[in-house]
């Protein structure tokens, strides 16, 4: 039997189709999300701050909330785990999950303006290697951590300076488009052999 790691688990969501199904898996949706807060154009942390504020009402409180968005279904148990541990060892407001990208710079990307390239860098031309490269990580959406004094007074789930737990970049894939969906096939496919 897996420890138990977190105090709560609900869906939040306006479908009656996926509440039903998160019940089905033993996970609680205590209430229908209003529909204000499930348009494509809602943030994820007014959905947050509604939880919150619906079991302030009950008088249960807690410390930090975990979002786990269901567009990167290949986070592990373990990335959940490991994340929630690096958040209780060190301080911070929140945590994000990331990957490292050995092919993302600032020194190759750029603005367009007037059909002229504008470098987010000043040193874009100075030939540095990519193997030379300062290690970025881009963030996948797995797991957000943030604790809610933070989310309360900044309406924020991603504080300026977020603890960072890496993860693998296959099990990083953020369904936004078809293809990604299609991506996420395939390594499901391909993890079953």
């Amino acid at each position: 039997m897996k420890e138990k790691i977190v105090d709560e688990a609900i869906v939040s969501t306006d479908d009656k189709e996926i509440a039903k199904i998160s019940k089905s898996y033993g996970i609680k949706v205590p209430f229908m999300r209003p529909k204000k807060f499930a348009l494509d154009k809602s943030k994820s942390v007014d959905v947050v701050l509604h939880a919150l504020d619906y079991y302030r009402d009950l008088n249960v409180y807690f410390f930090a909330v975990i979002l786990l968005q269901p567009t990167v279904p290949l986070r592990s148990y373990n990335d959940i785990v490991g994340a929630i541990k690096l958040f209780n060892s060190k301080s911070g407001d929140s945590l994000i999950t990331g990957y490292y990208d050995d092919q993302l710079s600032d020194l190759v990307l750029y603005k367009k303006k007037d059909n002229f390239a504008i470098p987010l860098n000043r040193d874009h031309n100075r030939g540095i290697r990519r193997q030379d490269f300062e290690k970025v990580y881009r963030r996948n959406g797995a797991v957000y951590i943030a604790k809610v004094s933070y989310l309360r007074r900044y309406r924020n789930i991603i504080s300026s300076r977020p603890l960072l737990y890496e993860m693998p970049e296959d099990r990083s894939i953020n369904i936004d488009s078809y293809d990604d969906l299609e991506k996420v096939e395939c390594y499901i496919k391909k993890s079953e052999y």
